[in-house]
């Protein structure tokens, strides 16, 4: 990365140069790739990865619960992922 020369960048509230860890919380990336597993649906994904961060069972249906529905993928959640577009992949991921 280049160092900046003058100016300031805010995101969300934080100082990218003061609070670059906020602000990488705050911020995420979607990449071309996705890495989930295609033979698995889109709820053994997501509960493979959340036990892979160590979260419980009950955790992860709960946030599974909160998120299907915001990302639009309630309809899905026991289909291949294989089938899913390129779009889907990456809000799912």
């Amino acid at each position: 990365m280049i160092s900046p020369t003058s100016g300031t960048v805010v995101i969300k509230g934080h100082n990218v140069k003061e609070s670059p860890c906020e602000v990488r919380r705050v911020t995420g990336v979607i990449s071309h790739e996705t890495y989930l597993y295609q033979d698995l649906t889109a709820r053994e994904n997501l509960l493979f990865f959340g036990r892979m961060y160590g979260m419980s069972k009950d955790r992860i249906q709960q946030r599974i619960n909160e998120l299907i529905e915001l990302i639009g993928l309630q309809y899905r959640l026991d289909d291949r992922v294989s089938t899913f577009s390129r779009g889907m992949k990456q809000r799912l991921s």
